[in-house]
């Protein structure tokens, strides 16, 4: 049951995010803070819609992969009274909310002169979404209000109502699932005890490393890490770098194919890499089939084996997992920095995509130390120095920030320097962090590039807000009419200022800063006069438009 504290904890933290990202208003902070743990890999920018005229959308996410259509609404206070007496939402706002749902599925044209601008492109993303195909859709109503909606009979009817309307799912998250989703548990060390098979089992030590290798059956093992209830612990994969990632992978739908099909089980030993774990300390008795006593056991590589045989598990294949054994590696290791390093190195069965993986990376390392001596602060690890009160933030520099800048600006992608952060350290690593070309100045240059072109965009964005609140619509339109592909393109401006310095020999080097930039109100005008060429075209979409690469094409045949 959510607390004081539990409130307490989320407004100092959505306090802290306000004053980290250098967000206008609380409320948007608080949805800012919500997305950024639900999809971590998107530009929350564009998936946030909150402001005047947002038509009942406050976010919206479009899951290409999933094929699925997220639309939040948050509600938000900084009353603790309040949140703990009342509800979120009340019945008006949920009718208001299904009436605007229901005109925007029934492609009414006129709510996108009843929205503001970013809720008017959210729609049209809905609505190219729905063409497509894309039939899953998920309504999330999120609160830190310790009940979103408390009359469960409201929530029946709700969710039925969203599931016949719009074959929608209702997600409701409250003061509760915020503290899960936010502040992660620290779950207490998982002591177990395992066995293996006959005398299938050999043990080895080297470099302060004791390692156990044997073979164990898949049932027997899963049943170890089960709770009372059959669900796994966990827990037990914290230490696990890799995020599992169920059945979306080849290689995760082979494991499940080979668990299924009965005549493959025997070969599941052969086709499988088996399973790494670490833990403090194992004792056991060497004899036929011993019984191995685990401390703070941890699985570090085998998270998608596991979670493979757990479905076949809960799917009613038990007996064809009491067929399957497994290869087990157990180390033994008192410093859990070598644990850390044993997890890096046994993922090979899809490649690691982790920031934090490759922070250690001797390239991160040697770039840090460069700008930190030119006075910069580089985070190799995601909000690295967050706590570090005597860092002026403007001298902060976030690794991933830096490999969308040298994707867009360098590698001239900046569609996917937009849209593709999830690879930065991933396949497009090794291209954005060339040994043989990074440097702090080759760093710095794009960087400082982008921290003007944000400022104007910041400047823009007051004005729409302003011209927003003193109703001058005809201003607005016209402002927006010019200048609003600002809200998307901060990658293709920073492109075309590379662009733009090339066609005029301006050496890409920092000293030339101000006057590669002087060059920003051209690439403006020639994005501009771009787009009211493309908006010819009854399907376009201005999100949709900054997607992809494919626009650095066109751009380049203007520069010429």
């Amino acid at each position: 049951m959510a607390t004081f504290q539990d409130f307490s904890l989320i407004k100092n933290e959505v306090k802290f995010i306000k004053n980290r990202n250098n967000i206008e208003s609380i409320s948007k902070a608080f949805i800012f803070m919500v997305l950024e743990k639900l999809y971590p890999d998107i530009e929350l920018e564009d998936a946030i819609t909150d402001g005047e005229r947002d038509f009942c959308i406050d976010a919206y996410h479009i899951d290409e992969s999933k094929k699925e259509i997220n639309i939040f609404q948050f509600k938000y206070t900084e009353d603790f009274e309040i949140a703990r007496k009342k509800d979120a939402l009340k019945d008006r706002d949920i009718s208001d909310f299904i009436l605007k749902m229901e005109r925007i599925w029934d492609k009414d044209r006129s709510v996108l002169r009843e929205s503001n601008n970013k809720t008017a492109n959210a729609i049209k993303e809905i609505w190219k979404a729905l063409e497509e195909g894309f039939v899953d859709t998920k309504i999330w109503f999120i609160s830190n209000y310790f009940k979103t909606i408390s009359n469960k009979t409201k929530i029946k009817n709700t969710e039925k109502i969203l599931k016949e309307k719009f074959r929608a799912e209702l997600k409701i998250i409250t003061l509760d699932n915020l503290i899960t989703l936010i502040f992660q548990t620290k779950f207490k060390p998982i002591n177990i005890k395992i066995q293996l098979k006959g005398r299938n089992y050999f043990e080895d030590s080297a470099g302060g490393i004791r390692a156990l290798i044997g073979e164990i059956n898949a049932l027997n093992f899963l049943q170890s890490i089960m709770d009372d209830e059959e669900n796994l612990k966990e827990e037990i994969f914290n230490e696990n770098i890799r995020v599992y990632l169920r059945q979306s992978t080849k290689i995760n739908k082979q494991i499940y194919l080979t668990i299924k099909k009965t005549e493959d089980n025997h070969k599941f030993f052969f086709y499988n890499n088996g399973i790494t774990a670490i833990c403090d300390e194992f004792n056991y008795t060497p004899t036929d089939g011993p019984v191995v006593d685990l401390k703070n056991f941890q699985i570090v590589n085998g998270g998608q084996t596991i979670h493979s045989l757990y479905e076949a598990y809960k799917n009613g294949l038990k007996e064809n997992v009491k067929n399957i054994y497994l290869l087990l590696r157990i180390c033994e290791v008192k410093n859990r920095e070598i644990g850390q390093a044993i997890a890096r190195y046994t993922n090979t069965q899809n490649p690691v995509r982790s920031r934090d993986v490759m922070s250690n990376d001797p390239i991160q390392i040697k770039l840090q130390q460069e700008l930190n001596r030119l006075g910069w602060w580089y985070e190799r690890k995601k909000y690295e120095f967050r706590e570090r009160k005597d860092i002026n933030q403007e001298k902060k520099i976030d690794a991933e920030k830096i490999g969308q800048i040298i994707l867009s600006f360098y590698l001239e992608k900046p569609g996917s320097a937009k849209n593709r952060k999830q690879e930065i350290f991933g396949d497009f690593y090794n291209e954005i962090f060339d040994e043989n070309k990074i440097n702090a100045e080759y760093v710095l240059l794009p960087f400082l590039l982008y921290k003007d072109i944000e400022k104007d965009i910041k400047k823009f964005k007051q004005k729409v807000n302003l011209l927003e609140k003193q109703t001058k619509m005809k201003k607005l339109s016209n402002l927006l009419s010019k200048y609003e592909f600002l809200y998307y393109a901060h990658y293709y401006l920073l492109l075309l200022l590379k662009l733009l310095a090339e066609n005029e020999k301006i050496p890409l080097e920092l000293k030339n800063k101000e006057k590669i930039f002087k060059n920003y109100n051209r690439a403006k005008n020639i994005l501009s006069k771009i787009i009211q060429e493309k908006k010819k075209d009854p399907k376009f979409s201005m999100p949709h438009l900054f997607k992809g690469d494919e626009l650095v094409k066109v751009i380049k045949e203007k520069i010429k």
